[in-house]
């Protein structure tokens, strides 16, 4: 190995990296070299650093001469030193940088910062998601209203044809109805901190809205204006049913008020044109993600006959 590093250093190396342990006698040689060692770097950070400096990851460093194009490039190489701890600053001009940016941040405490590296982390994962899949979703807890509405509604107007089509009674198709519905507006509640029995929805997108008089809806999308000028009414929809309660809601005066100005114009979350200019929205990637997982969870559970309450 020391061979190898004497090649590299004779082709003007002068900065080495390893995404795992870099061997002690290894680290002496390139330190009496006058050379920086960075080892167990990982996976995510070891492609970072090759984006950053053009570099070719070389998975068995054993050959005669170089490869050509393998070295990349650094424009400096700095220590920082943040809340008591060194780092090393890899520099490269923005021109060349690939994208490749380094955030400094800092905390009081080392539980703090690292609270602040997770919530760091989920922030750039959550902007790759956006820029792969520049879609988005109501948030606020709108969007498991919207689900658990029109869940209830498409079930109850086609019960008897979908107890045809699996073979089952309406009351084991209610009983799926009630599990969804009530998860999905559980989730909605957690998320808004709402208390009481009831949800105030409205018949026009079926988002949830705190009060009466609210501007906007939770999420901020939907205003009360857009629901005045398309006549929307607004329905209280209770958060925790059973299967008997699901069975008379099919007649109900708010199912009905539900299904009588909702409209379908392409945008049957939101409206495409007139929302308000401040909304909180979920990356659709991620919500979708997650309420997979969360199903393949409850699958596996059900599989082995285990059931959590």
């Amino acid at each position: 190995m020391e061979k190898t590093c004497e090649k590299f250093l004779d082709a003007g190396v002068r900065v080495f990296a390893c995404q795992k342990v870099i061997h002690p006698h290894v680290k002496c040689f390139l330190q009496r070299r006058e050379a920086l060692a960075l080892e167990r770097m990982g996976k995510e950070l070891a492609d970072s650093f090759a984006v950053l400096t053009g570099a070719v990851p070389l998975g068995s460093p054993t050959f005669d001469e170089v490869p050509a194009g393998c070295i990349g490039e650094l424009e400096s190489v700095k220590l920082v030193e943040r809340g008591g701890r060194k780092y090393i600053f890899l520099g490269r001009d923005d021109d060349k940088s690939s994208g490749i940016a380094t955030i400094l941040a800092n905390a009081a405490g080392e539980q703090q910062a690292a609270e602040l590296k997770v919530v760091i982390h989920q922030s750039l994962q959550t902007l790759r998601h956006l820029v792969s899949k520049p879609y988005v979703l109501p948030g606020s807890g709108c969007l498991e209203t919207w689900l658990a509405v029109q869940l209830q509604k498409k079930i109850l107007s086609n019960l008897d044809e979908l107890c045809k089509e699996h073979n089952c009674s309406s009351v084991e198709v209610l009983a799926v109805l009630k599990w969804f519905r009530n998860t999905f507006l559980a989730v909605s509640k957690r998320i808004s901190v709402t208390s009481g029995s009831c949800f105030i929805v409205d018949s026009l997108y079926n988002h949830r809205w705190q009060s009466l008089d609210a501007a906007n809806c939770a999420c901020g999308l939907l205003t009360n204006d857009i629901c005045d000028a398309h006549g929307a009414e607004f329905v209280d929809f209770e958060i925790e049913v059973n299967e008997e309660k699901l069975l008379n809601a099919s007649s109900s005066k708010n199912l009905a008020s539900l299904n009588a100005t909702c409209i379908d114009d392409g945008g049957i979350l939101f409206p495409k044109i007139n929302f308000s200019k401040t909304a909180n929205i979920d990356v659709c990637s991620s919500k979708m993600n997650a309420i997979s997982l969360a199903l393949e969870v409850c699958q596996s559970i059900l599989s082995i006959g285990v059931v959590v309450y």
